[in-house]
């Protein structure tokens, strides 16, 4: 595991968590507890295994509420971001071909843009997610800005 242990005396022993180099304590994923199943691995893992780049600052399967508001009211059913672009097919009619016109009812939202851009901007904009680089440390909002950004990472 992450960290050292202070023991106390022979039954106590305390065990303190180092942070990582981004400042994030292990095991901890945007305040959840227990560690997300990502994390989990990661842990897991032997230091001999190299780190991924990149991984979420949040947790890609957790759940969020729907706010896509139709009819005036909200949605609020439970989302994952995965099965996002399944949902609004499904139950708010987001379908056609990539480059159709289309208006993100999210709440507080009225953009128009293409459908092949609705869910990237839903977590992007809306979720609030950003991926962060393990190298350095800087966070994007959009994965493939931080895939761009691996290619040249300096401290990499």
């Amino acid at each position: 595991m992450f960290g050292r242990s202070i023991g106390l005396s022979h039954e106590h022993t305390i065990h303190l968590a180092t942070r990582n180099q981004c400042g994030q304590l292990p095991g901890f994923n945007s305040g959840t507890f227990p560690p997300s199943p990502f994390l989990q691995t990661m842990m897991s893992q032997s230091s001999t295994e190299p780190l991924p780049i990149m991984m979420p600052s949040q947790e890609q399967s957790a759940l969020s509420e729907c706010a896509w508001i139709e009819d005036g009211k909200r949605c609020d059913h439970p989302i994952s971001q995965r099965k996002l672009g399944v949902h609004l097919r499904d139950f708010h009619g987001v379908y056609g071909k990539e480059k159709k016109p289309v208006v993100c009812f999210w709440q507080f939202c009225d953009q128009n843009m293409q459908r092949g851009s609705i869910v990237r901007h839903i977590i992007s904009c809306h979720l609030k997610t950003k991926w962060t680089c393990k190298n350095c440390c800087k966070t994007y909002s959009r994965r493939d800005g931080l895939k761009k950004h691996a290619k040249d990472c300096q401290a990499a």
